[in-house]
């Protein structure tokens, strides 16, 4: 895509050779005239303005303080964008996507020495200029600053913006290719390509988020995460800087696998471990391993799902090891079914490998996509689980990431349809059909069979792929946090993260007439905002030849998947 960039009114061929640099300067000395008159006029509306106790209020005194004499000092509420929200960036600035890895430039503002300098206010501005232009004349880094105005303005107006690349100054364009980062390139940097295009969704329908993801949530309302912890919603908030985390190391967890022990693995800005979770109204404590340890006495609980089941496992016996250290009391040595006791407390923690909750069997280990072809048999639930919830206290449930591999769908015993089984006698009814019905499935189960315990669901752990898929190159490079208005949930994991919700609450409609106590842990939101937190290549050795893929689902261990540990101790309490 081109970049939004005015034409000049005049071409070659209209000047002789002579001519045109004369002409060129003319344009230019016209330009800088016509800005000072918009500056002016801008001036004036300010004054005019200067009754309004805000606007006095706002505005600096420039003949009491020079804003160009000071320092830079910390701000944790900085940056005003990022590359997310920006459609104007260029590949070669674009420094979050790239991979840079300290980000802590971002968090950095102008404190002039005898003044506060008013943060950047984009309504007041374009209220300043409002049926005005401005224009911008030089070089690259003239381009740079008008980009940085873009981005911080961020929503449509009636603002002419014209860039003009004067060719008098094409000196001080070239000499800039002499310096220390053309002669040593950043890594952090790409070629320069043409401004990024911008958000597919321009028309009404970008207004419409916009809106949207300002004033509240990406998420739907969720009433039952709302009423888990009196007076606060502990799954809304943002991430804080917290220099005291994380609570463990690898050196100090024996339950790590390779592929998430990122510390070990070199993965570059360990800034990633000092996040910590601030929900909205209220502050979540940090993980108690004894309080919870006491909490659990004579208690078991089983994690049922995937792999990501077994990461919030993990995550949990790291936390407790600083207390004791479990004694494995598995029947085998299926690591996809281990018994791990506390002896002390007489806690019991379980998993049980389900990654569709429901029963299911591998028929074709290739299959049309090379990842298996499997049979699924959408009403009936996992055995392996289901015939011991008796044996349990709690159980927390999730599951998403398997459904994407081709299956066939099975309904009191008959062929159904399928999900991309290339079969043109059987229907193809989509993931989405076998994810909804294996939830509701699962759900069902646990009323029926009456649990006596709790029941805990665990919404969908999202994925941050960019520049390609998991199998086509793609990665997660990001070394810092989202806020909570930088991104949103999108594409197949919005649709099975409200599948997951809607089955919940009607199943909540069930249990509750049968006494049985089911529980929504909505993490989703809160790990949206972690794109930094994965193992991506950090799980083997740089030079060890592997198959594994960039790994952008995992969490890395310590890692933002502690957060889920916090948010199940307050849970438990309640």
């Amino acid at each position: 895509m081109k970049s939004p960039l005015l034409k000049l009114p005049f071409s070659r061929h209209r000047h002789s050779p002579q001519s045109f640099p004369k002409f060129v300067l003319l344009v230019v000395l016209i330009l800088v005239f016509f800005t000072k008159i918009t500056l002016y006029d801008a001036l004036v509306a300010s004054s005019a303005g200067a009754a309004d106790e805000d606007a006095a209020a706002y505005f600096v005194n420039l003949t009491e303080c020079d804003i160009f004499r000071g320092k830079w000092k910390w701000d944790s509420e900085m940056p005003y964008y990022t590359n997310k929200n920006c459609f104007t960036i260029q590949e070669h600035q674009n420094c979050l996507k790239y991979g840079r890895p300290d980000l802590s430039f971002l968090k950095w503002r102008w404190k002039p020495e005898s003044c506060e300098l008013p943060r950047f206010d984009a309504a007041r501005f374009l209220n300043l200029v409002r049926h005005k232009s401005l224009a911008f004349v030089g070089d690259s880094l003239a381009r740079n600053h008008m980009q940085s105005l873009l981005c911080v303005l961020s929503k449509t107006y009636l603002l002419r913006i014209l860039y003009l690349k004067a060719l008098i100054l094409l000196f001080f364009t070239i000499i800039s290719l002499y310096k220390p980062s053309f002669l040593h390139p950043n890594p952090y940097k790409v070629s320069f390509s043409p401004t990024s295009d911008p958000p597919l969704s321009s028309s009404s329908s970008s207004s419409s988020s916009s809106s949207s993801s300002s004033s509240s949530s990406p998420f739907p309302p969720n009433s039952n995460s709302i009423s888990l912890v009196k007076e606060c919603n502990i799954f809304k908030g943002e991430w804080i800087w917290d220099p005291e985390m994380p609570y463990y190391t690898n050196m100090t967890c024996f339950m790590i696998q390779e592929h998430q022990n990122c510390i070990k693995y070199g993965k570059p800005d360990l800034n990633f471990l000092k996040w910590k979770w601030k929900p909205e109204g209220c502050k979540l404590p940090r993980f108690d391993p004894e309080r919870f340890l006491d909490l659990m006495r004579n208690r078991s609980l089983a994690f049922v799902g995937d792999s990501l089941a077994r990461n919030h496992m993990q995550s949990l016996m790291c936390l407790l090891s600083k207390v004791e250290h479990p004694k494995d009391i598995s029947d085998s040595r299926d690591p996809n079914f281990k018994r791990m006791i506390f002896r002390s407390y007489g806690f019991t923690i379980l998993i049980f490998w389900s990654p569709f909750l429901i029963k299911a069997h591998e028929i074709d280990s290739n299959g049309p996509t090379h990842t298996g072809l499997w049979n699924l048999y959408l009403d009936e639930a996992d055995d392996n689980w289901a015939s011991q919830i008796s044996r349990f206290d709690y159980i927390i449930m999730s599951a998403s990431n398997w459904f994407t591999r081709s299956s066939m769908f099975y309904e009191k015993g008959r062929l159904v349809g399928c999900h991309y089984c290339l079969d043109d006698n059987v229907t193809d009814l989509t993931l989405r059909y076998s994810h909804r019905m294996a939830f509701r499935t699962a759900l069902r189960t646990i009323n029926e069979l009456n649990f006596k315990g709790k029941m805990i669901l665990r919404t969908v752990s999202p994925s941050h792929f960019e520049n390609g898929e998991w199998n086509k190159g793609g990665n997660c490079m990001r070394t810092w946090p989202f806020r909570s208005n930088d991104t949103r949930l999108e594409g197949l994991e919005a649709e099975f993260y409200n599948m997951q919700v809607e089955e919940f609450r009607e199943a909540e409609k069930e249990a509750r007439k049968k006494g049985v106590k089911l529980m929504l842990m909505d993490t989703t939101e809160a790990m949206l905002l972690r794109p930094d937190g994965h193992p991506s290549r950090y799980g083997h050795r740089a030079n060890e030849k592997v198959t594994l893929y960039n790994d952008c689902v995992h969490w890395c261990l310590p890692g933002p998947i502690d957060v889920w540990n916090d948010m199940l101790l307050q849970m438990l309490r309640v």
